[in-house]
């Protein structure tokens, strides 16, 4: 059925009104761009109240992001989300988050089933119909383990060490350095294996291009200052995590207070809490720390009873379950039959939800271990717990009990200390780590538990006054292994040299200052490019003008050049030339291939460039190409490219020419008429190595187009009368009939910040 209700926005009086004929007490107001404030002497009615405004401002997200994680797409919106629902089925989230609120202590249960009960109020007095929804049955009522499947989205979508692992497997035979093999690693060259994996992969990739989880580049900024270096004399305390945008989005703006904590900050719609803010004491916020806490497990069937899976220390049966997925007609649904059920068996082992069952050609199983599937995860209980931190031993008491995703927080506090603290479940592994999947029937392949949280990196007060947080390297003081994946050390590089620029000349900072840095466009790696150019002699192979400009380029991304359009097609089309023709031996898929490109830092790049490896030969040609001639070749290639987009007056090449950004939305992205009423437009975007990130999608028509980058931006100053400034790349209401659709977002354009 589809309900169409534009324009209807209750008033804060009305709800009001509402709650306090419900018998919760509390004082609402929200400021002009409908950030609430709720205030109560319960925490019991904030929370209350919070699920309450979050049903009547995102009822509709709140229902799709239920019905994705518990794979229930195709029973609201028909045969397209099929594939991944059955994806998700198979994770078995919603069995793991069962274990959670079983786990959690009684606090933490209460505070999720007040939010429950609030949103639930919602929709028991005003209904369904106050956005655009598509719905195919009635409303259920919210449980508590919704809202932490809610969590359960939130560190998978940070959490891809598995797709690495597939995209290494599917390569090695054709690695330049041949590594030493530990017996644990599945070294399995065979084409039938390679294939079998490209599938999974190809799989894995359509289910992140349909529903924004796990994109490559999934991470953020963050970094705290001490009061030495303020103008203020208070620490500082910047944070804008990079994510897949949709609309509307995952955050909502909100400030809280009650007998126990005052907090202001960004909710996730669909929990309760803040879950990076400040209270009256602390502030904090967080980056994804890409540790390493997946591992994919080849396992082995019993020859003779398949439901037996072979262990290291003898045989054991899969955890085996039927399942079934109902799929809506298509739409209109009322003019057409619904299709008959899907019929699925699940299984798992003790290493995790088998993976690999829709892809028939996989004789051996694979399962997926992850860390929050792996026994209860308190990671809400603890993020709880962080809402009423008082100081450092508060804040790293409650990230104790963290788990996933694995998770870099930054901390300053009215008293004028800051601090890192790295927090979440980190395995412990008994051999050298290959990034390959292992085979679970061979010793040594078993987790040893997890690293203590006491062996965790953190920092208090450094003497250098600030610390930087970009998802680069994190070293452990005690040799632990982390991960092997950071992200390109590029942003936190440039953050660091603002921040030094700022304390070597004197410059006292201030708010105004974190939010400048956050829009910074200047891209380290693309100074690099120019220096790799003449390392390789590769300047004076190009139109002497564009050798000029290049020698000139500080990097800008904004620049009134060629250069940066040029760098960024360039890049693109030799990272293709370097891996096409390896990636493409096991599969057809462009998507594939965009994605795995894409997770290529220029910093590899420049490594295989410099020291001519042997990627970048063609294996297709008979020729034995040299890194030099990709190279030129991929300069003929996008110049080629940019002239079929701007002309071939090269002065035209501008990156703001070539690219844009559009947010797409939840449901509607290529409906038309839908799409240009819900989805948001922008452009002026960086690059992926920029302060002020954005990560693309190549179209040969359309150029380059983004839907990654900082999905909210705040500044917390810890002065005595806490400095909250902020703004959401979208808006706090999913109508787009409403003001607040997108009222923050054109500030997030601007450049500006909300004070609150």
């Amino acid at each position: 059925m589809l309900l169409i209700q534009f324009g209807y926005r209750t008033s804060i009086d009305q709800d009001s009104k509402q709650l306090a004929e419900l018998g919760v007490h509390v004082s609402l107001s929200e400021n002009s761009a409908g950030v609430p404030t709720i205030s109560a002497d319960s925490e019991h009615d904030v929370y209350f109240t919070t699920g309450f405004l979050h049903a009547k401002e995102r009822l509709g997200q709140l229902v799709m992001q239920r019905a994705l994680a518990r794979g229930n797409l195709s029973e609201i919106l028909g045969r397209g989300h099929l594939q991944s629902d059955i994806w998700m089925r198979r994770l078995r989230l919603v069995d793991s988050a069962s274990l959670d609120a079983q786990s959690m202590d009684a606090e933490a249960k209460r505070s999720l089933q007040a939010y429950a009960d609030g949103i639930n109020a919602w929709v028991e007095l005003n209904g369904v119909s106050q956005e655009l929804l598509l719905v195919a049955k009635e409303f259920q009522p919210w449980q508590i383990e919704d809202s932490l499947l809610t969590q359960k989205l939130f560190a998978l979508n940070l959490s891809v060490n598995y797709v690495s692992e597939m995209e290494n497997l599917i390569l090695e035979s054709t690695r330049s350095d041949e590594r030493v093999s530990s017996s644990n690693h599945l070294h399995n060259n065979s084409v039938e294996t390679k294939l079998a994996f490209s599938q999974l992969l190809e799989m894995q990739q359509n289910f992140t291009e349909s529903t924004g989880l796990g994109e490559f580049g999934v991470g953020s900024n963050a970094w705290v200052v001490s009061g030495k270096h303020t103008a203020s004399g208070a620490p500082l305390l910047a944070n804008d995590p990079h994510l897949a945008m949709t609309v509307p989005s995952m955050w909502f703006a909100i400030e809280q207070q009650h007998a126990k904590s005052h907090i202001k900050g960004m909710s996730i719609i669909g929990l309760p809490i803040v879950v990076f803010g400040a209270n009256e004491y602390v502030a904090w916020g967080g980056t994804n720390m890409l540790a390493d806490t997946q591992d994919l497990v080849v396992e082995q069937v019993h020859p003779a009873s398949p439901k037996q899976y072979q262990t290291a220390d003898g045989w054991a049966y899969f955890d085996s379950i039927e399942a079934e997925i109902r799929v809506n007609a298509d739409f209109p649904a009322g003019l057409n039959k619904p299709f008959e059920p899907i019929k699925l068996k699940i299984r798992k082992t003790h290493n995790g939800p088998i993976i690999s069952d829709s892809i028939a050609v996989f004789d051996a199983p694979v399962a997926m271990r992850w860390t929050s599937l792996q026994g209860a995860d308190l990671s809400y209980q603890s993020l709880y717990k962080l809402n009423y931190a008082s100081n450092w031993e508060a804040f790293r008491e409650a990230l104790s009990t963290y788990k996933a995703p694995a998770l870099n927080f930054l901390y300053a506090d009215k008293l004028g200390n800051i601090g890192y603290q790295a927090a979440g479940a980190i395995p412990l592994r008994d051999s050298p780590v290959e990034g390959l999947p292992l085979a679970g029937w061979q010793s040594g392949s078993e987790w040893q538990g997890y690293i203590p949280f006491t062996e965790l990196p953190s920092s208090y007060n450094p003497p250098s006054g600030y610390i930087v947080s970009a998802n680069d390297e994190v070293v452990s003081p005690q040799g632990h292994y982390l991960s092997n994946e950071w992200a390109d050390p590029s942003r936190a590089m440039r953050i660091k040299e603002l921040l030094e620029f700022y304390i070597s000349t004197g410059k006292k900072m201030d708010v105004n200052d974190a939010r400048i840095m956050q829009l910074d466009t200047v891209d380290l790696n693309g100074k690099q490019f120019t220096e790799v150019l003449r390392q390789l002699g590769a300047l004076s192979k190009i139109p002497q003008h564009l050798a000029v400009d290049f020698e000139s380029w500080d990097g800008d991304m904004m620049a009134d050049s060629p250069i940066p359009a040029l760098y960024i097609s360039w890049m693109r089309n030799l990272k293709l030339a370097i891996f096409s023709d390896e990636m493409l031996r096991f599969s057809n898929s462009s998507g594939l291939l965009a994605g795995y490109i894409n997770r290529q830092t220029s910093a590899n790049i420049y490594q295989l460039l410099i020291a001519n490896d042997p990627y970048c030969n063609n294996i297709n040609t008979p020729k034995t190409e040299t890194c030099l001639d990709i190279l030129m070749s991929s300069f003929d290639s996008a110049s080629a490219e940019l002239s079929d987009l701007t002309g071939e007056n090269s002065e035209d090449w501008r990156w703001v020419n070539i690219s844009n950004r559009l947010i797409p939305h939840l449901m509607f992205n290529r409906v038309p008429f839908f799409e240009d009423l819900y989805n948001l437009k922008g452009d002026k975007i960086g690059s992926y190595d920029t302060i002020n990130v954005a990560g693309y999608r190549f179209d040969k028509f359309g150029g380059y187009e983004s839907a990654f980058g900082a999905s909210f931006r705040q500044v917390y100053e810890l002065t005595p009368k806490l400095g909250w400034h902020y703004t959401i790349a979208g808006g706090q209401t999913a109508n787009p009939m409403d003001k607040h659709y997108d009222d923050l977002y054109q500030v997030y354009l601007r450049g500006e910040l909300l004070s609150h």
